[in-house]
Parts: C-alpha cells; sequence; structure tokens
C-alpha cells in the first residue's frame, strides 16, 4: 500500500500540479523545498501537507518523522546548455547528489518505491522518430547526461535492496504554471503582437499537457504497487510530434 509520499519539487511547474492530484487522490504529502522556494504556484495548498526546507534542517528528519512509502523525485536544475563549471556544479548537486543521498535515506528507511523522473533528451535526437523506451540513449547536454547518471544510481539501489522503482521520460509539457518555454514564449509573443526572432522552425515537438503529465504519474504509482517487476522505464509524450512551423 502507497499511503505517504515524499514529493520533492513540489514548487515547480510540474510539480504543483501532482501535488494538487496526490491530495485530491488522499495520498498524504510531504514536501522537501528550500526555505527561499517560491511558492507562489502551491500557496493555496501548501498547509494541507508536511513541509521541510533542506537547507535547514537535516534530511533524516523527514523520514524519521513521517512513515514514507514512496519517494517521487521532481527536483530537477536544468540549463540547456552549459557556460562554466559553476553551472555544472548546479547540476550535478541537484541532479545527482540530492536525489543519490534521498536514495540512500530511503533504503535506510524501508521506504518501498521510489518513482524519478527522466527527459527525452536523454535519447539519440538525431533520430526522427524516438521509437520506444529502447531507443539508443545519446545525451543531448550535460543535463540529460546527469538524468542518465542519476537513473544508473537508482539501478544499483534497486538491484542491491528492496526498492521498487521506476523513471519516466518526460516529452515537452506545457501548460497552466509553465515557466518560459517555447509554448508560452509563442503564446505570450502572439497575444501581443510582438516580433520574435525563430530558426527555419522545421524542428518538431512531442508537446505533452501537464494533465497528461501528472496522469501518468499516478497510474505509474499504482502500477508500482501491483508489478512484480522491480524496475521499468516510461516515456510520457504524445503519439505525433507536431512541427512549430507554419505550413
Amino acid at each position: 500500500m502507497i499511503k505517504t509520499i515524499l514529493l520533492t519539487g513540489a514548487t515547480g511547474f510540474i510539480g504543483s500540479h501532482l501535488l494538487e492530484a496526490l491530495i485530491e487522490n488522499d495520498y498524504n504529502v510531504v514536501i522537501l523545498k528550500r526555505s527561499f522556494s517560491d511558492t507562489w504556484r502551491i500557496d493555496n495548498i501548501i498547509k494541507k501537507v508536511k513541509s521541510y526546507d533542506i537547507d535547514k534542517c537535516d534530511l533524516n528528519k523527514p523520514f524519521e518523522e513521517n512513515n514514507i512509502d514512496c519517494v517521487i523525485n521532481l527536483a530537477t536544475h536544468y540549463i540547456k546548455q552549459h557556460k562554466n563549471e559553476k553551472e555544472v556544479r548546479k547540476m550535478i548537486e541537484a541532479n545527482i547528489t540530492f536525489p543519490a543521498i534521498l536514495l540512500e535515506l530511503a533504503v535506510k528507511n524501508q521506504v518501498r518505491y521510489f518513482l524519478n523522473t527522466g527527459t527525452f533528451f536523454e535519447y539519440e535526437l538525431k533520430n526522427k522518430t524516438i521509437d520506444s523506451e529502447s531507443t539508443p540513449i545519446n545525451p543531448y547536454n550535460f543535463y540529460a547526461a546527469t538524468k542518465i547518471a542519476f537513473e544508473n544510481l537508482l539501478q544499483y539501489y534497486i538491484i542491491n535492496s528492496n526498492l521498487h522503482g521506476a523513471t519516466l521520460r518526460l516529452f515537452a509539457p506545457y501548460g497552466e504554471r509553465d515557466n518560459e518555454k517555447l509554448m508560452l514564449f509563442l503564446i505570450k509573443n502572439l497575444g501581443n503582437k510582438a516580433p520574435f526572432s525563430m530558426s527555419p522552425g522545421e524542428q518538431k515537438w512531442n508537446f505533452t499537457y501537464v494533465s497528461d503529465v501528472v496522469s501518468a504519474y499516478l497510474k505509474t504509482i499504482n502500477y508500482l504497487k501491483k508489478t512484480k517487476l522491480k524496475y521499468n522505464t516510461f516515456n510520457i509524450g504524445n503519439n505525433e510530434a507536431v512541427s512549430i512551423k507554419i505550413v
């Protein structure tokens, strides 16, 4: 049974939507954030969950004070193309070191499940299509490489403990409360009739609405409870890629 879930990244775009859904589905939710995190996305529901500021408390504390059944890791630090070693350090800390410590504590405290978040940037993007989860891996950028590195650590812990888990590789999520990414950028500038520069627009994207992403997490939680497999990876996206070029 999965009753209490520890969620990282709850103040972010996808995390805020997932937090709402977990509460609506009667899960007890514990969130990890920083004391200076901007909580505007979850201000209306933050009092319904137990919150810990990871920069002010020992990470053991959330595990010791709560009977956690599942960890969902959505916290991340994304930089499309890093410029210096400081940015490298930040991505390693957020995308590898921090979740690796959570893994260690999860095993130590007999947490049963760990649900990880990956990205389609992990695949060989020179291919015209990403056919399945078995499509060759070739990270597009350093960010994707950190995601692959952590997934390897996750599989190590799963092989060597009673932990069960899954990784969801997300394809271009968009929706309400999103960051300033492509979809929001286009909508805002087109709505304001503001000129902006673009590439030829020949690339295709697999845009995935945030409610569909959240549905995938909820279904994966149920999958983890029922499956006999210890680990699996799922691509979460649309059946069709869409060109951003207007023909």
